[in-house]
């Protein structure tokens, strides 16, 4: 079943499918892929992202998710196409942001 889906069908099942996805070529010792893939990859970590970054707002859980998929996609980025890094520093930034606030009250928490 689908819990949320937006118009271009995208999904929180979508968004777990990813994260697994990219933690497996993660977690193996692999050589890197054909370009097509890496593309692939690519595309499907960034309409993640989007669609979490999207979600943030008003659902505290999800930066939870959001860092887990930040922290997943920051290494697999690194290790096969670092072009894609200029692309991903605006969620990494919304990643930092959200380690240095509360989760409940939205304060920035010391360092």
């Amino acid at each position: 079943r689908e819990v949320d889906a937006n118009p271009d069908g995208f999904s929180f099942v979508a968004v777990l499918a990813t994260i697994r996805l990219c933690e497996w070529f993660q977690s193996r010792n692999l050589t890197k892929p054909p370009v097509e893939v890496v593309d692939e990859l690519g595309d499907m970590m960034f309409r993640t992202m989007t669609f979490l970054n999207s979600s943030l707002l008003g659902v505290r859980d999800l930066r939870v998710l959001y860092l887990r998929a930040i922290d997943t996609f920051r290494v697999l980025i690194e290790s096969l196409d670092k072009s894609m890094l200029e692309k991903f520093k605006p969620f990494a930034g919304t990643a930092q942001n959200l380690r240095r606030r509360c989760g409940f009250c939205s304060k920035f928490l010391k360092e």
